[in-house]
């Protein structure tokens, strides 16, 4: 057989030395027998070293990198992952302490909810009373403006386009809530009295179906509502409306004449001077909850009504005009989803500038207040980092401080 030569003496060429790091092999993917320990990775890529305001358990990003205790409850890294610095400008909180204080309140009321709705002796009302209340308080608008109903972080407010204080004359509209509808991004509910001026109703909540009442019976005869199905009424049916309208057509042009005041007689009054207008009431849920909640309403006080198709004509034509948007599809249509919906289906908002169409109200007015959907559809679409479809919010930079 083969002999081999004996080794040469002399120190062993495979020894390592002590005190230095073992030399660093850069790894290839799929090949275990080169695998960098963690420890060899470390000494020839230390850490950079620490702020000194650094927090224990979080990353560089202020992020968190294990469970830690808040408020002496152990927090599981996920439930720090959702109370991250971003969530919590956006929401308008100073610090987790603040939002972890919401989630135990929240808690606290959902377990009272829970036993409210099990307790037989508790009647319908008063459970779809504490039902509405504990979405109000904890539902999606725990963290929204109350007004423009997005985000607080989010807030869009000064950028909405309010309607006139004369535009309406004697008239008024007002929004009918299911409670799963406020505080949704969302809805166009919040329009109507942010850009309108209206009242707000939550179904279910007892103090305003009280005041719903309370309309109804102290405007008995004058409380419409918007409803396009049978048994409505058209809006220019209603008493006073096409003289209003007329007397609205007439005293624009007077205007632009250079006239001034109202170019009109007062012959419908209520008794002190001022004409009696009507009280419009926009229902804001869906089809389903939209039927039930009419049932609430004291049939023998109100009237149906429906908006004649010119109007509604005029609002799809103006949103086919508008960038973005797609011809006879509603504004809202890129954040609600509308699956097997007629053609030509309006949100609430939209409807309600319908109806000031119908009312006589100029068409460049009511273009303006349309803008008010565009600018809230950008908002929902930015805040949930997307891409805005009309270009009115086009980054955080363009929400208000808060």
């Amino acid at each position: 057989g083969r002999i081999m030569a004996p080794a040469e003496d002399g120190p062993d060429p495979r020894a390592a030395q002590v005190d230095d790091p073992p030399p660093f092999v850069k790894g290839v993917k799929g090949r275990k027998d080169m695998h960098v320990p963690k420890a060899v990775w470390r000494q020839h890529r230390p850490r950079a070293p620490r702020a000194a305001d650094h927090v224990e358990g979080t990353g560089s990003k202020g992020g968190p990198t294990s469970a830690r205790v808040i408020n002496g409850v152990l927090r599981s890294l996920e439930e720090l992952a959702i109370a991250c610095p971003r969530n919590l400008k956006r929401w308008g909180l100073a610090s987790e302490d603040e939002y972890f204080e919401h989630v135990r309140r929240r808690d606290v009321a959902k377990a009272a909810l829970d036993a409210t709705l099990r307790d037989p002796s508790v009647t319908a009302d008063d459970k779809h009373d504490a039902a509405a209340s504990f979405s109000m308080n904890h539902g999606p608008a725990a963290f929204n403006c109350r007004r423009c109903w997005l985000l607080r972080g989010c807030c869009v407010c000064r950028m909405l386009v309010s309607l006139p204080a004369r535009a309406l004359g004697p008239h008024r509209i007002a929004v009918y809530l299911h409670h799963h509808e406020f505080g949704r991004g969302s809805s166009t509910g919040a329009l109507v009295p942010a850009c309108l001026g209206g009242d707000a109703y939550i179904a279910g909540l007892r103090r305003d179906e009280e005041a719903l009442r309370e309309l109804c019976e102290r405007e008995d005869g004058r409380v419409a509502v918007l409803w396009p199905g049978r048994g409505a009424v058209g809006v220019g049916d209603l008493p006073g409306v096409g003289e209003e309208k007329e007397r609205n057509t007439r005293g624009k042009l007077h205007s632009d004449l250079g006239g001034g005041g109202d170019a009109g007689d007062d012959d419908d009054d209520d008794g002190d001077g001022r004409r009696r207008g009507w009280t419009f009431i926009a229902i804001d849920g869906t089809w389903k909850n939209a039927r039930n909640m009419l049932k609430r309403l004291p049939e023998d006080r109100v009237v149906l009504v429906s908006l004649p198709p010119e109007a509604l004509r005029f609002v799809r034509d103006a949103n086919a005009g508008m960038d973005g948007a797609m011809d006879g599809a509603s504004l809202l249509a890129p954040v609600r989803k509308y699956a097997g919906a007629p053609e030509g289906r309006t949100s609430t908002f939209e409807a309600c500038v319908a109806l000031l169409r119908a009312l006589g109200v100029d068409e460049e007015t009511c273009k303006a207040q349309l803008e008010n959907v565009k600018i809230k559809v950008d908002a929902v679409k930015v805040q949930k980092s997307m891409a805005p479809v009309y270009e009115k919010v086009t980054g955080e930079g363009d929400f208000d401080e808060t």
